[in-house]
């Protein structure tokens, strides 16, 4: 979903996919009668799959306007160590800026 570059499209379809995830949490929590089980599962899916890519976009144009900010790129390698396991990359773009988080 998320290209290595910028551009309208990724923005749009992140936009978009934000956009329908709050339709979706609403519509549930305002349902009478109470929605089955299984349509919260597949909404709690869709969420949480849907927030990987909204975070990492979210860093991404912070850091292009914050691009010295110490404590954003601390938060950023907290979020790649917990949706990935690895900080690798992070820590290395950082290291492009001039900034040890080790």
């Amino acid at each position: 979903m998320l290209s290595s570059g910028s551009n309208a499209g990724d923005v749009t379809s992140l936009s978009a996919l934000f956009w329908a995830s709050s339709n979706l949490v609403s519509a549930i929590f305002h349902a009478v009668p109470i929605p089955p089980e299984y349509l919260w599962v597949e909404a709690a899916e869709v969420l949480g799959a849907s927030v990987e890519p909204i975070s990492e976009r979210f860093y991404k144009r912070a850091l292009s306007v914050y691009p010295f900010s110490v404590k954003l790129w601390k938060s950023y390698s907290i979020l790649s160590m917990m949706t990935t396991g690895n900080t690798n990359t992070v820590v290395e773009a950082a290291k492009e800026k001039g900034i040890e988080l080790g």
